[in-house]
């Protein structure tokens, strides 16, 4: 496989991926577009307390994938709209949602004020997306599972347990990243391909081909 001229792919470890470890052009670019705003899928390295999470032990059996908003190949975080990032890719983010709750519940973790924090349990779709144009940030998880009112975890020591615990009663979990720029999507029940297959990157990328950007970019 070959990567384009000129564009290279950087790891999140800052350096620059070989061809062989670069998913191919058609999973991160929407066809017929060789710039402007886009998803990938790729797996994901999560971190946490500044430390790598050992996918190991309680976790030996997660799959963890990161879909990440880009605009012209960079990160949307490192963009000058970056500060908007939440607005711009609600529809994408929303149509990838859905996709991963398919005939589950989809049930999301938002904070309505510095204070409150509120579960909205499956949103229809125009709310869906009015909901993380505004509440995608830090604050935000999303769960999905077969039992709306299953427990969540709630043990700060050790997001280990914590993880393993919240993937033995929900079938996926997601996690905000990068702010406001990607998705962590954790599951044991199922693996990088059924996840990818579920997100639907096709459908997440048309709906982002549709987003203006400009209306979003800062004026001199």
């Amino acid at each position: 496989m070959t990567v384009p001229s000129g564009r290279k792919r950087i790891g999140l470890d800052g350096r620059v991926l070989r061809p062989e470890e670069t998913v191919s052009p058609a999973a991160y670019r929407p066809a017929g577009k060789e710039r402007g705003l886009h998803a990938i899928v790729e797996k994901a390295e999560p971190w946490r307390d500044c430390k790598a999470v050992p996918l190991d032990g309680l976790l030996k059996k997660a799959t963890v994938l990161l879909l990440w908003f880009r605009i012209d190949d960079r990160p949307i975080e490192g963009s000058p709209v970056w500060d908007r990032s939440a607005e711009i890719i609600a529809p994408g983010l929303a149509v990838a949602l859905r996709g991963l709750a398919a005939d589950a519940h989809l049930v999301l973790n938002v904070r309505s004020n510095r204070d409150r924090g509120d579960h909205v349990v499956d949103p229809p779709a125009d709310r869906l997306e009015k909901l993380l144009s505004r509440s995608f940030d830090w604050t935000f998880r999303a769960y999905v599972g077969d039992d709306p009112n299953a427990e969540r975890a709630h043990d700060a020591r050790s997001f280990q347990r914590e993880r393993a615990r919240d993937l033995g009663k929900w079938s996926i979990v997601i996690d905000e990243c990068y702010d406001a720029g990607a998705i962590e999507i954790w599951s044991s029940s199922f693996d990088a391909q059924n996840l990818a297959a579920r997100i639907d990157l096709e459908k997440v990328n048309r709906s982002l081909a549709g987003v203006d950007v400009t209306r979003f970019t800062p004026t001199p």
